[in-house]
């Protein structure tokens, strides 16, 4: 399995680069796929982008089945999404603590649209096309800032919200 890149490393500030349509459905693609929802599994993540092990590649995975958090709005299935994209659909914005697991525990409000639809492909290539709000919206724009080049670091507005996961669950 492949390892976490530090956050210093030049691969997460680069904009991933997108897989072509003939290299949809091959072993590569498959096999990134599972090595990407390996690490989500084994480090209780909501969301894992391919630049985040190295491959500056536009695909993530996403969903809340290995997290801990608790008080879940809803259940969101373990989805692949390659070459998404996001457009904001409110003016609305929620801010909450987001981390990063290339960040090590570091943790900070980061503001979002609080609605968005995202569309990409499956690992076949079919169309997937959603509306999302809360807890989803939140991790798609995370995951999507990774394929462009962006950490959630430079998202945060409020200097005074940067903590540690630690201290979070102490809290709890």
């Amino acid at each position: 399995m492949k390892l976490l890149l530090d956050k210093n490393d030049p691969v997460l500030r680069q904009v991933a680069e997108p897989i072509l349509e003939s290299e949809f459905g091959s072993i590569w693609l498959k096999e990134l796929i599972q090595d990407l929802f390996n690490i989500m599994k084994e480090k209780c993540a909501v969301g894992v982008a391919a630049p985040q092990i190295g491959v500056s590649k536009r695909v993530i995975v996403f969903g809340t089945d290995y997290t801990q958090r608790q008080n879940l709005e809803y259940s969101i299935p373990d989805t692949a999404l390659i070459n998404p994209s996001l457009k904001v659909l409110s003016e609305q914005i929620q801010t909450g603590y987001e981390g990063c697991l290339n960040c090590g525990g570091i943790m900070a409000h980061v503001p979002r649209a609080m609605e968005i639809e995202y569309s990409g492909f499956d690992v076949d290539g079919n169309l997937i096309s959603k509306k999302a709000s809360g807890l989803e919206a939140r991790i798609l724009q995370h995951e999507i800032d990774h394929l462009n080049g962006y950490l959630f670091l430079d998202r945060v507005e409020d200097e005074e919200t940067f903590t540690t996961k630690s201290v979070l669950q102490n809290k709890a």
